[in-house]
């Protein structure tokens, strides 16, 4: 998702969150939901590859210029170039489309987003590591991590698994269910 970050940062002018984390850490798609029986990755009807390649350029190319208006017209055009329309799900017109997906670039993200994932499903999995796949470089460039009781960061994966922080982090801080009532009562139970 690095090159929608890249361009949405762009096209805003301000920096906006970017996971570039390790490659083989997880991955995420979106489906198209029209009903139960009909569900359609969104890969079927975007050329995504060559899509994310261009944003990229493009946002390699307009980085530090006040040109935002003229960015936004040519990620609208590059993004309808990539649309399959003879592949477009039932249900889907790419005027409605497209307009959801200009949303997402002219609104605030959030609300863009929003409007986006309405009829649009965000599935994700993470590859997560155990004693046999443990991978340090991966650990080194975590994107998700815990915060300890005593303020210290901890990579998900070494967390859980590896040399597993968990345990130890449970041991040092956990209370009974009867200290946690008496220290702040059972209105949090």
């Amino acid at each position: 998702m690095t090159p929608v970050s890249e361009l949405v940062t762009t096209i805003a002018g301000r920096n906006m969150v970017t996971f570039t984390n390790h490659i083989h850490c997880g991955m995420a798609t979106y489906l198209f939901v029209k009903d139960a029986d009909n569900v359609v990755p969104l890969t079927r009807f975007v050329d995504v590859d060559s899509l994310f390649m261009e944003m990229h350029e493009l946002a390699e190319k307009r980085e530090g210029k006040a040109l935002q208006s003229i960015t936004k017209v040519k990620a609208y055009s590059m993004i309808k170039r990539h649309i399959k329309k003879d592949q477009l799900p039932e249900g889907m017109n790419l005027t409605d489309f497209l307009k959801v997906l200009q949303r997402v670039f002219s609104e605030d993200t959030k609300k863009g987003l929003s409007k986006f994932s309405w009829r649009m499903m965000y599935v994700g999995s993470m590859h997560f590591q155990d004693s046999y796949n443990y991978d340090i470089e991966r650990v080194k460039r975590c994107s998700i991590h815990y915060t300890t009781p005593d303020m210290k960061l901890i990579p998900f994966c070494a967390y859980n698994s590896g040399p597993v922080y968990r345990t130890d982090v449970e041991k040092r801080f956990s209370v009974s269910l009867a200290e946690w009532r008496k220290k702040f009562g059972e209105q949090y139970t």
